[in-house]
């Protein structure tokens, strides 16, 4: 059996049974121009009241003309029917946080992890977004949390560990800092080099403050930040 073959031919018949059907139009084309779907979802849903995709592709639709207030609420409408629907959990909670709803955004997610299936990056991914938006609020706890859970499951992410690390930073608990920046940078994230330096500094070690801040000027030479740190260190004649 020519595998490829077979799948072309499924595929075409696939289309030519429902490329006539208002709903199979709908989802046809949400394949491949989310923009042109959104008015043929509609018009499915005056043929099928029950059609459920209908909001799933108006959603996407939505958010294709940078919408998310609209997406926002045909995905929860969606989900209300489709509770555990990975992929629309996870736009749920990305247009929560575009619109600034972080609570609503980390209690659908925190929920949508408890009883969906994600593959562990997109999990991780999830939490990064998370912790991210509680380090931008000031949350660090939250923060730090997050950031850790994220990182047990992709253990080997050195911008994870970076993140962590940043947080702790942030929390000014440079001892809890120092071993993810130093994963990090062990790993190729050159800017984790600069963090070091920040810790050290803070902790009082010029010497090792200047080296790690050199080390991220050299591998970094187009970094502003990097650079920026080195030359104040420079100048400050720590070490």
């Amino acid at each position: 059996i020519d595998l490829k073959e077979q799948l072309q031919l499924r595929r075409a018949q696939f289309v030519a049974k429902w490329q006539g059907d208002p709903a199979g139009a709908a989802v046809l084309c949400a394949e491949t121009d989310l923009l042109a779907a959104g008015p043929l979802a509609e018009a499915a849903r005056k043929h099928y009241p029950r059609f459920l995709d209908a909001d799933w592709i108006l959603a996407r639709s939505y958010l294709a003309r940078n919408e998310p207030a609209a997406a926002t609420a045909h995905l929860g409408a969606f989900l209300r029917q489709c509770p555990r629907h990975t992929g629309a959990v996870a736009l749920l909670g990305s247009c929560l946080l575009h619109l600034q709803r972080f609570a609503q955004a980390e209690a659908v997610w925190r929920q949508g992890l408890q009883e969906c299936w994600f593959e562990p990056r997109q999990a991780a991914d999830i939490l990064r977004q998370l912790g991210n938006e509680a380090h931008r609020r000031g949350l660090l706890e939250c923060a730090i949390a997050n950031y850790e859970t994220a990182l047990q499951l992709l253990p080997g992410d050195p911008t994870l560990a970076n993140a962590l690390g940043v947080a702790h930073i942030s929390a000014r608990q440079f001892a809890q800092a120092i071993p993810l920046l130093e994963r990090a940078a062990a790993s190729g994230f050159a800017l984790a080099h600069t963090n070091l330096g920040i810790c050290y500094f803070q902790l009082g070690d010029s010497q090792k403050a200047l080296a790690q801040f050199a080390l991220a000027s050299q591998k970094l030479p187009d970094d502003p930040t990097a650079q920026a740190n080195h030359r104040l260190a420079q100048s400050a004649r720590i070490g």
